[in-house]
């Protein structure tokens, strides 16, 4: 069965609005009617969500109605998560994450909200853009401890180990905190 696709281009903006509900009722009572005598369903795409850029585009008019029996938005989401796969390799000494391969003793960026057993402080601020900001850790991957269950590990499932260094004026604070703590106890 053939694909017919019909191009149409609307104007936008707020002197075409009302135009454009109208022509959305007429689409409507038409696509009803198709559907009460049990005709073929048209399909209506107005724009594409692009997740890479976080936004919705019109769709791409050079790579419809080809013929090819594929969706250009399926081909682009399967992509995506292509893009996004994790893999372990089989000596467990480097995994694939978002197309960057981190391997054992590598140096990486962590978010300082991976880190639960932090306490945060009670201080008075004074309102700014910079309340609660804490800057990311570096940390070293020690090691990757994939669980025996799975034959295929995903990022759920699997573990890393690392070494967490310190920025100069955190272990200032923990010294200081150690030391008073030891005065007290003396």
């Amino acid at each position: 069965m053939p694909v017919v696709v019909d191009i149409r281009l609307r104007p936008w903006g707020h002197h075409h609005r009302k135009m454009n509900a109208n022509a959305d009722k007429v689409d409507k009572a038409r696509a009803e009617e198709r559907k009460n005598k049990g005709l073929e369903i048209e399909v209506y795409c107005k724009s594409l969500y692009w997740p890479e850029r976080g936004a919705f585009f019109s769709l791409p008019i050079n790579c419809m109605g080809l013929g090819s029996g594929t969706c250009s938005s399926c081909n682009t989401v399967k992509d995506h998560n292509e893009k996004y796969n994790f893999t372990v390799n089989s000596s467990k000494t480097s995994f694939v994450y978002k197309e960057t391969e981190y391997s054992v003793h590598d140096y990486i960026y962590v978010s300082p909200h991976r880190f639960a057993t932090e306490r945060v402080g009670h201080e008075t601020f004074k309102g700014g853009r910079n309340v609660g900001l804490k800057a990311f850790a570096i940390c070293q991957l020690l090691e990757i401890v994939v669980p025996k269950a799975p034959k295929q590990p995903d990022n759920s499932s699997t573990e890393v180990k690392v070494r967490r260094f310190y920025r100069p004026e955190k272990t200032f604070q923990m010294r200081r905190r150690t030391a008073l703590t030891f005065e007290r106890y003396v």
